[in-house]
C-alpha cells in the first residue's frame, strides 16, 4: 500500500492508475487504528470482478497523511479517485461503521457507479487477449473510438514506470495537456483542497518515477550477478541456472534477451530457491549468506540518489534480529524478476556492471513535449485516440498481423516495439513504419488526424489471376483462399478447372477468434466434414481467414465463423448454414446433414448408401448420449470414470472414421450437458454455504460478545447453541455434496476435448 505524503504522491497515483481508493486516518485515535486495520485487510482481499481492471495495477489502495484537506475531520474519510481520459473525479465518503464487509460493499458499489457514468475508463491499458478465454473487450473498445496500440514483448508484465508505459503516458500528456483539456471534478468536502495541476508538474512526476525505476534496474544489474556468483559457490549450483538463465551473465545483453522466453526449460526456480534456503540451516555458512544478502539489498536500495534517508542509514553490525530467510528469498526474487521481466520489458536500456546508466534514453523535456506536433490534438478532435498496449510475447500472431512488418521493415524485430492505429469505424488499420520513439509516434498521430496516413492492406498487390490455384492439393482437404480476387473467382467459378463445375462449401473464420480456430473449433469440425466427403469430387471445401485480408463489402459476412454452400449451377442460389447450429455440440453431424441436403438430388446410389450408414452412426451416437446422461445420474466418482472409459473404448472400436467421430461427439455432448448441470448445482450450493457461514459467524460473535458484556438467559444461549449445531450439520452435508460435484467436474473435464 502506497502512502500519499504530499500532492506529488497523489499526482503520481493519478497518472499511473485508473482508480485510487484513498484512506485518511487519525493514528492518535484508537478507533482509527482499528479502522486502518480493516482498510488494510480490504486492500489485500478485494477483487472487483465486475470490471476487467486488475487490482494493484489499475485499482490501488493508498493511505493519505496530508492534513487539512477535508472540511470536516469527523470520522474516517475514504476518497475515491477516478482518472478517466481528460477528467479526474474525487468522491469522499465519511464512514461511521467501519467494518470489512461495509467497506467491501462500498468499494464494489462505488466502482459500479463509476462504471455506469464512465464506461470507457474501465477498459485496461493492456488489452492482450487471454488464451483459451473468450471476451468482447476488443469489440467494445474499437467500437467507440480509434486506438493507438503500442506492441511489444512482455507488456502485460510492465510496471507503470517501465519505459514502454512511460513513453505512452508522456505521449498522452502531450496529446491531452492538463492546462487545456483536463478537468478535476471535486467533492464538496474537498473545497479546501487546492489543486494546481500543470503538464510540467505531471511530466516531472513521470520522469522522476521512470528515472528511479531505471536506476533501480541499473543497481540490480550491478549487484545481482554478484549474488548469483556468491551463492553458486555455496549451493553448488551454476550461477546461470539459479534463475534459469541459459547463457553466462557475462555475455552480451542481446544473448540474455534471446533466451529470456526459454527460461522455463532450465532448472525450476522454486526448487533452486528451496535449495538456497536450505543452506540457512547450516549455522557455519548461514551468517555469511545473510550478511552478503543484507549488504546487496542495501546497495540495491540506494538507487534513489535524492532520498537522503537511504544514505543516512548504514549497514547493521548485528544480524541476529534479521529474518535471514525473508532477506535471501526477497533478494533472489528481485534478481530473478529483473532478469526475466524487467530486462525483457525495457528493451531500450543497456546495463553494465559499473551501473553508470542513470539517464533515460527516452527522457523528454517540457520544451520538447510542448513543441510536439501532437500537443493539444486530443482537445480539438471529437474522435480522440485511446492508448492501449498489446503483448507480442503472449499473442505473437495477432501482434504481427496488426503491427507487424513489411518485407523492407527491419526496425520491428522480435524484441522491439511496434505501433498501429486501429480505426474500426472506417475499417482502417495504420502501421507505424519506423522505429518507435516519442517523435515518430507524435508524427504518426498527427498524420492520422490530418488524414494523410495510408491504410495498410492485408494482402499483396499482385492481381495476376493466373497465379491462383483453385484445386486442392493431394495432401490438403481444404482449399486455402489467399486473395480476395481468388475468392471472388472461386464463388463465380470464372475460371477453368479442366473438369465440371463444383459445389463450393466455404468457411469464413479468423485466427483471432477462439471458437473458429484452434482446438475443437469450427475449423476442426469443418475439416472433419471435408474428410467425410473426400471421395465426392463434385464438392470443393474452401476456407478464408478474414483477419488476413481486406474483403470487398459484397464478399463479407456479418458473423464468424460462417459456412455458406454455393451450388455449382448458380452461386447466387447460395445457402447459409444456420448460425444457431455453429455453436452446437454436434456441429460435425449437422454440417454433414446440411451438405447432404444441398446435393441430395444429385446423389448416386453409392453416396446414398454412405449417407445411410452415416445416419445410422448418428443415431447410435444420439442413443449413447441419452444412455450416458441417464447412467451418470447416480454414479459415484469411480463408477463415473469406468462408465466414460468403457464408452470411449466402444467408440474407438468403430471401423469407420466418421462413426468414431460421431460416437466421441456423443460422449462430448453428454459431458457438456452434465457439466452444465453440475455447474448450476455447484453455484447454488456455494451460495448456500456462504449464507450458512455468515449465520454461523453472527451466532458465534453474539455468544462471544455477550459472554463478556452481559450474560445471556439460559434458554437464549441454548437456542443459539442448538442453531449453531443445526447450521453446522447442514454446512457439512452441503460441503460434502459440493466436494463430490467438484470431483465429478474434474473427471468430466478430461473428456471435454476428446481427439475426434
Amino acid at each position: 500500500m502506497k502512502a500519499v505524503n504530499k500532492l506529488r504522491d497523489l499526482l503520481s497515483l493519478i497518472l499511473n492508475h485508473k482508480v485510487i481508493i484513498l484512506g485518511s486516518f487519525n493514528f492518535h485515535c484508537l478507533q482509527d487504528m482499528s479502522d486502518f486495520n480493516q482498510f488494510y485487510q480490504t486492500s489485500v482481499t478485494t477483487n472487483v470482478r465486475e470490471t476487467s481492471l486488475q487490482m494493484n495495477k489499475d485499482i490501488v489502495f493508498s493511505l493519505s497523511t496530508i492534513p487539512h484537506i477535508y472540511q470536516s475531520n469527523a470520522g474516517t474519510q475514504i476518497t475515491f479517485v477516478l482518472s478517466c481520459g481528460s477528467k479526474t473525479y474525487f468522491d469522499v465518503h465519511h464512514i461511521k461503521s467501519f467494518e470489512k464487509n461495509n467497506l467491501l460493499h462500498l468499494v464494489s458499489q462505488k466502482v459500479s457507479d463509476f462504471r455506469k457514468h464512465a464506461t470507457a475508463c474501465f477498459n485496461p491499458v493492456d488489452i492482450t487477449p487471454l488464451r483459451n478465454r473468450r471476451s468482447d473487450l476488443w469489440s467494445s473498445i474499437l467500437r467507440r473510438n480509434p486506438i493507438l496500440l503500442l506492441i511489444g514483448p512482455h507488456l502485460t508484465l510492465a510496471e507503470p514506470t517501465d519505459l514502454p508505459l512511460y513513453l505512452l503516458k508522456v505521449l498522452k500528456l502531450s496529446y491531452l495537456p492538463h492546462e487545456q483539456c483536463h478537468n478535476f471534478v471535486m467533492d464538496p468536502s474537498l473545497l479546501n483542497f487546492k489543486w494546481n495541476l500543470s503538464t510540467k508538474d505531471s511530466l516531472e512526476v513521470l520522469s522522476k518515477g521512470a528515472a528511479l525505476a531505471s536506476r533501480k534496474r541499473c543497481r540490480l544489474a550491478a549487484n545481482c550477478p554478484r549474488w548469483w556468483a556468491f551463492i553458486s559457490s555455496h549451493a553448488e549450483i551454476r550461477s546461470e541456472n539459479i534463475c534459469g538463465q541459459k547463457e553466462s551473465l557475462s555475455g552480451s545483453r542481446h544473448n540474455l534477451q534471446d533466451h529470456t522466453d526459454n527460461f522455463t526449460q532450465g532448472n525450476k526456480i522454486n526448487s533452486t530457491l528451496s535449495r538456497i534456503l536450505g543452506l540457512l540451516g547450516n549455522n557455519t555458512i548461514a551468517n555469511n549468506i545473510i550478511k552478503q544478502a543484507v549488504r546487496l539489498m542495501y546497495e540495491i536500495s540506494l538507487f534513489d540518489t535524492q532520498n537522503t534517508m537511504n544514505f543516512s542509514s548504514s549497514l547493521p553490525n548485528n544480524y541476529n534480529g534479521i529474518d535471514g530467510r525473508v532477506v535471501v528469498e526477497q533478494l533472489n526474487f528481485m534478481c530473478c524478476h529483473w532478469y526475466h521481466v524487467d530486462l525483457a520489458v525495457n528493451t531500450d536500456e543497456s546495463f553494465n556492471n559499473e551501473c553508470q546508466n542513470d539517464a533515460l534514453h527516452t527522457d523528454i523535456s517540457y520544451e520538447k513535449l510542448k513543441s510536439s506536433v501532437v500537443y493539444g490534438l486530443g482537445c480539438s478532435f471529437n474522435r480522440t485516440l485511446e492508448f492501449h498496449t498489446l503483448d507480442s510475447s503472449l499473442q505473437p500472431t495477432l501482434a504481427w498481423e496488426i503491427g507487424g512488418y513489411l518485407h523492407n521493415s527491419k526496425w520491428l524485430g522480435s524484441n522491439q516495439l511496434g505501433a498501429a492505429i486501429i480505426d474500426m469505424q472506417n475499417e482502417n488499420v495504420f502501421r507505424l513504419e519506423e522505429a518507435v520513439n516519442f517523435q515518430s509516434l507524435s508524427r504518426f498521430i498527427s498524420a492520422f488526424h490530418n488524414s494523410t496516413l495510408r491504410p495498410w492492406l492485408r494482402h499483396s498487390g499482385k492481381n495476376d489471376e493466373a497465379s491462383f490455384n483453385y484445386s486442392r492439393t493431394a495432401d490438403a482437404l481444404i482449399l486455402d483462399i489467399k486473395h480476395p480476387i481468388q475468392l471472388k473467382n472461386l464463388i463465380d467459378q470464372s475460371f477453368d478447372l479442366g473438369e465440371p463445375r463444383k459445389n463450393v462449401i466455404l468457411l469464413y473464420y479468423s485466427t483471432t477468434c477462439v471458437y473458429s480456430f484452434g482446438g475443437n473449433s469450427a475449423l476442426w469440425q469443418f475439416e472433419s466434414a471435408a474428410r467425410f466427403f473426400e471421395l465426392n469430387h463434385r464438392l470443393l471445401f474452401a476456407k478464408v481467414d478474414v483477419s488476413k485480408m481486406d474483403l470487398p463489402w459484397h464478399l463479407t459476412v456479418e458473423n464468424i465463423p460462417c459456412i455458406i454452400f454455393f451450388p455449382a449451377n448458380r452461386s447466387s442460389y447460395s445457402s447459409v448454414f444456420p448460425m444457431e447450429s455453429i455453436s452446437s455440440t454436434d456441429l460435425f453431424t449437422q454440417l454433414v446433414t446440411f451438405v447432404h441436403e444441398q446435393i441430395n438430388h444429385d446423389e448416386c446410389s453409392h453416396e446414398q448408401e454412405q449417407m445411410s450408414r452415416f445416419q445410422n452412426s448418428s443415431r447410435f451416437a444420439a442413443e449413447l448420449t441419452s444412455h450416458l446422461l441417464e447412467s451418470m445420474k447416480s454414479k459415484a466418482s469411480d463408477e463415473l470414470i469406468q462408465l466414460l472409459h468403457e464408452s470411449q473404448n466402444i467408440c474407438n472400436t468403430q471401423l469407420l472414421s466418421y462413426s468414431k467421430t460421431l460416437c466421441l461427439s456423443g460422449i462430448q455432448k453428454a459431458v457438456f450437458m452434465k457439466s452444465h448441470g453440475y455447474h448450476s448445482t455447484k453455484l447454488t450450493s456455494t451460495k448456500m454455504l456462504n449464507s450458512l457461514e455468515e449465520k454461523l459467524n453472527r451466532l458465534n460473535d453474539k455468544i462471544v460478545q455477550n459472554t463478556f458484556l452481559f450474560p445471556l438467559l439460559t434458554y437464549q444461549k441454548q437456542l443459539m447453541v442448538q442453531s449453531i449445531r443445526i447450521y453446522s450439520k447442514l454446512w457439512n452435508i452441503i460441503s460434502k455434496h459440493n466436494a463430490q460435484i467438484v470431483d465429478k467436474l474434474k473427471i468430466l473435464s478430461n473428456y471435454s476435448y476428446l481427439q475426434l
